[in-house]
């Protein structure tokens, strides 16, 4: 399939929420490769993003005159998906970048799950037995609340010696990408997260299929 870099948005981002800053074209998947954001005032504000309205950043506070590289590299949007970003107030700009691919998910061998992990300490089922091996690409997790969370993943059978990541605590309105790039998924695997709070935290995670 063919790639084609890509400026999703290079301006200012406006202060209504929810406002919609770029939508993936008709039979491409867009991924993610840079975002950059630069408050232009001395003042704090908040910035937010969400891709098809689930949370990659809420509420990140950014200090006056703050520039911000923010760690959701290699993300996707489907086709016809929405990306969505705001701040709370005052002038930010920001710039987004990356690279279209023809095609569908499917026909790229990708796969999106985006949704929120389990609460008070119980495992949830993000990603189920798909039958056929594959390697996560990217594993961003954001905490949108004002209080510290503590993250657990795990990868295959609920027994902890398949835990992977244990009660990571995640800052309030901290965005995470986990380093675990090509690492492969068995057919038979599942993927589960929790928190031990009873709010939860946003998972976007990318894989794709492989032949092992």
């Amino acid at each position: 399939m063919a790639e084609t870099p890509v400026l999703l948005y290079g301006n200012n981002l406006s202060t209504t929420a929810n406002t919609v800053i770029y939508t993936a074209p008709i039979n491409k998947v867009v991924v993610l490769k840079s975002v950059i954001v630069c408050n232009l005032q001395d003042t704090p504000i908040n910035l937010n993003m969400q891709i098809e309205g689930t949370p990659v950043i809420g509420s990140r506070p950014l200090k006056g005159y703050e520039t911000l590289v923010i760690p959701i590299a290699d993300l996707v949007l489907r086709p016809t998906a929405q990306l969505r970003a705001w701040v709370s107030s005052g002038t930010c700009a920001v710039r987004i970048t990356g690279v279209e691919l023809d095609g569908t998910m499917d026909q790229n061998g990708l796969y999106l799950i985006a949704t929120s992990s389990g609460v008070n300490g119980t495992p949830r089922e993000i990603i189920t037995t798909k039958g056929k091996p594959s390697i996560i690409k990217s594993m961003v997790f954001c905490n949108s609340y004002s209080i510290p969370l503590s993250l657990n993943m795990r990868i295959g059978y609920f027994a902890d010696n398949y835990t992977l990541i244990r009660n990571y605590k995640l800052a309030p309105y901290e965005t995470i990408h986990i380093p675990f790039v090509d690492t492969i998924l068995l057919g038979t695997d599942t993927l589960t997260a929790w928190v031990n709070e009873s709010n939860v935290i946003w998972c976007h995670i990318v894989t794709k299929d492989v032949t092992i």
